[in-house]
Order: structure tokens, then sequence, then C-alpha cells
């Protein structure tokens, strides 16, 4: 019963990480259930961060926003892009 409880959190920690990277938790959670803890964890922090979802989820959060003139994610306080440099209008 022990065993299965820590195999069952160990897959949850992989999960976690998957998500802290903008990855699907969900399939994480499956291949550490179904095969073993340790591949999915080393699967999870072997794997790229999906930027995209990242982005998406500071913008959401109210951290960040897309400059209006070359698209890239700043953050919110800014008041030129770091990336284009040009000046920030005024919210």
């Amino acid at each position: 019963m022990g065993i299965a409880f820590l195999w069952v959190i160990f897959s949850l920690v992989a999960g976690a990480i998957a998500r802290f990277k903008g990855l699907r938790a969900h399939r994480y959670i499956f291949l550490s259930l179904l095969l073993s803890p340790i591949i999915g964890i080393f699967a999870a922090v072997a794997s790229k961060p999906n930027y995209r979802t990242l982005e998406k989820r500071k913008i959401k959060s109210g951290k960040a926003q897309k400059c209006p003139f070359c698209a890239e994610v700043i953050k919110i306080e800014a008041k030129v892009c770091r990336f284009c440099r040009r000046e920030l209008p005024s919210n």
C-alpha cells in the first residue's frame, strides 16, 4: 500500500513539473503511472518548455503584456519595449 501511494505521489510530481514548464501534465502523469515515476520525472525535466503557453499564462495573470509594435511579451510596467526599443503608449 505504501509503495502504491508513493508511486502515485511521484507521478503527480512529474505532472507538476510538466505543468510548470507549460506542458500537458496528464501525459506525464500517465507515463509515470504506466512505466515509472522516475521515467516520468526525467521526461518532464528533459522536455523543452512550451513558451507559447507560458506567455499566455503571464498575459492572463496580468504580469505581462504584448508589445503593440513587435508582439513580444514584456512586463506590464514597461515604458519601452526591450525587444524593439520603441516607447509604449501609456495605458
